[in-house]
């Protein structure tokens, strides 16, 4: 068993696609993981997000919060609480504890959004790629670095436009 950690967090822009598929239902998707080291910007943009509150459940874990509308997946997780089992509720065909070699990222999209991603070994991607494909039209696959890369320039893209947004236009006559 491999203890429940917090991953690197995705952008804004991914986990609003992501909560959005597990709500429709041409999307066979169960469940989202949210890191905890999701800003609490992002937290606070995400609680905006017109979800049915009555149909999904936001619980707390060591590492993130499983968002879900299946109470069960929530006790199967509280029941054994380890990487193992989050991958299986989040439909990953391998965990992370038996990748090795070199990891790929297989990612499913909804107009250039990612609704689902998997790190996965070179040998276990055609597995991967088969279930991505099953989840939306679009796939890609991306190497560990190209995934980091692009959540950072995304999270800092968002951060910036909200910054931006805070921030009052100058008025006129003001002092420089």
């Amino acid at each position: 068993m491999t203890p429940l950690e917090a991953t690197y967090p995705e952008p804004l822009c991914d986990l609003k696609a992501q909560l959005t598929a597990l709500g429709d239902r041409f999307y066979p998707k169960r469940a989202v993981w949210i890191s905890s080291r999701t800003p609490f910007w992002m937290a606070r943009e995400l609680g905006k997000l017109d979800l049915r509150d009555d149909l999904i459940t936001w619980w707390r874990f060591p590492g993130g919060m499983l968002v879900t509308a299946d109470w069960w997946l929530v006790e199967r997780l509280e029941a054994n609480p380890c990487e193992e089992t989050l991958a299986d509720i989040l439909g990953y065909t391998m965990p992370k504890s038996e990748i090795g070699g070199i990891p790929v990222v297989v990612q499913a999209l909804h107009e250039d959004c990612v609704i689902w991603e998997q790190i996965v070994s070179c040998e276990g991607a055609p597995a991967a790629v088969d279930r991505a494909s099953r989840l939306a039209p679009q796939t890609r696959m991306l190497s560990m670095l190209e995934c980091l890369r692009r959540r950072r320039r995304l999270i800092e893209e968002e951060q910036h436009a909200a910054e931006k947004e805070k921030d009052p236009p100058p008025g006129r006559g003001a002092a420089a």
